[in-house]
């Protein structure tokens, strides 16, 4: 039986568990019927403009909303940016302290999707990759581990004998695929 992978998580985001719960305070429904007549006055105004039926004042609602738009959605970009660095950096840290080794590919399967009657089902491409000497002192009866990549990296390495692999000294079934990095 072979093993899989499990894949480094970076910048793992809190889990809905962990987020504070919501008290069952009114102030959201005060709040609503406001911000559903206020929505439909800017979506009537969106409207009369796009009807070219536009009063000047239905211009100015429309130029604030997309001003506001863009003002929301810049503030949103930039509190992400640190998000994205720290995200960045521990990458870098872990690829750092990974080691590599060269892994033979001794099968692969492509991905793909089935009826049942019932739904659509799926399964991704996977490559069967040999253990690397670290993982086989974890492991010893084991022979391969099984990777489940996505289409473009399985496209990669179509034509590839080996590969190699960055992984964790501490855990060495937790890594990633040169093609992944």
């Amino acid at each position: 039986m072979a093993v899989s992978r499990t894949k480094p998580q970076f910048g793992k985001i809190k889990s809905l568990a962990s987020l504070p719960k919501l008290d069952n305070d009114s102030k959201g429904c005060c709040w609503m019927p406001f911000i559903i007549i206020i929505g439909y006055f800017i979506l009537m105004s969106i409207a009369r403009v796009i009807t070219d039926d536009a009063t000047r004042l239905d211009k100015i609602i429309c130029l604030g909303t997309v001003l506001i738009f863009v003002v929301i959605s810049i503030v949103a970009i930039v509190q992400q940016i640190p998000v994205w660095k720290a995200r960045a950096a521990e990458k870098r840290a872990w690829i750092k302290a990974c080691i590599v080794v060269p892994v033979s590919i001794v099968a692969r399967r492509e991905g793909g999707i089935w009826d049942d009657d019932f739904r659509y089902q799926s399964y991704p491409p996977s490559l069967d990759l040999q253990l690397s000497s670290d993982q086989k002192k974890i492991a010893p009866n084991e022979i391969i581990v099984t990777v489940n990549v996505d289409q473009i990296t399985y496209n990669r390495l179509k034509r590839s004998s080996t590969v190699r692999i960055y992984y964790s000294p501490l855990d060495p079934f937790t890594f990633m695929l040169e093609n992944e990095l």
